[in-house]
């Protein structure tokens, strides 16, 4: 990870979006990879997988605990759109 003027570094991607579950139970889960160099995390890289109704909550909390700050709106859930068979 490079750094700019040796600030410390937090870089958060979100990826690979895979359907899972059948028919009712459909979903898509996405991967969330994280890099840094802060000395908070115990680890450099890390990645875990997570739904949209985990970022919906995630936006409320932000929204909740820092009233006030512009913390910028999800892309809307059908924007995703239905999966194709042969994604």
């Amino acid at each position: 990870m490079e750094r700019d003027s040796g600030t410390p570094r937090l870089e958060i991607t979100v990826s690979d979006p895979v359907k899972q579950g059948e028919s009712i139970n459909q979903y898509v889960s996405y991967k969330v990879n994280t890099k840094t160099d802060l000395p908070d995390f115990d680890h450099s890289h890390s990645s875990v997988v997570r739904r949209y109704s985990d970022f919906l909550w995630l936006f409320g909390e932000l929204q909740t605990s820092y009233a006030g700050v512009i913390i910028p709106p999800l892309p809307e859930k059908h924007v995703i759109g239905r999966i194709s068979e042969n994604f």
